[in-house]
């Protein structure tokens, strides 16, 4: 195996480990969020995965807008109240541009603390 192929064979595997870290740890927070609230099943049009997914690219691209690696993006976000915004406001947060929303998401974490604008 040559060089390139080993190196992307090793960044894959990298890139497979944090995303299932990424996942546990999003999975902790929304459980953690729905203790003791009462959903009605009609509400939940959106899988788990779904969230996730856009949820890890919208923090990719906040971090990347702020020169943030995506650990720091993601704790940023949690500190100041963003990914618990993304989970209650899927539904309009997965409409808007990636841009849009790393925008948005900078004024409403500034509102409350957070030092980025």
């Amino acid at each position: 195996m040559d060089n390139g192929k080993l190196c992307s064979v090793i960044l894959l595997s990298a890139f497979r480990k944090f995303i299932a870290h990424f996942a546990c740890h999003f999975k902790n927070y929304v459980y953690l969020c729905t203790q003791n609230v009462q959903h009605n099943e009609e509400d939940m049009t959106y899988s788990m995965t779904d969230k996730m997914e856009w949820t890890l690219i919208f923090t990719l691209e906040f971090g990347r807008h702020f020169g943030l690696t995506l650990k720091q993006a993601f704790n940023y976000l949690n500190r100041y109240g963003g990914i618990k915004f993304v989970d209650e406001h899927y539904d309009y947060c997965h409409t808007q541009s990636f841009q849009s929303m790393v925008s948005d998401m900078a004024e409403y974490c500034h509102r409350k603390g957070g030092a980025l604008v």
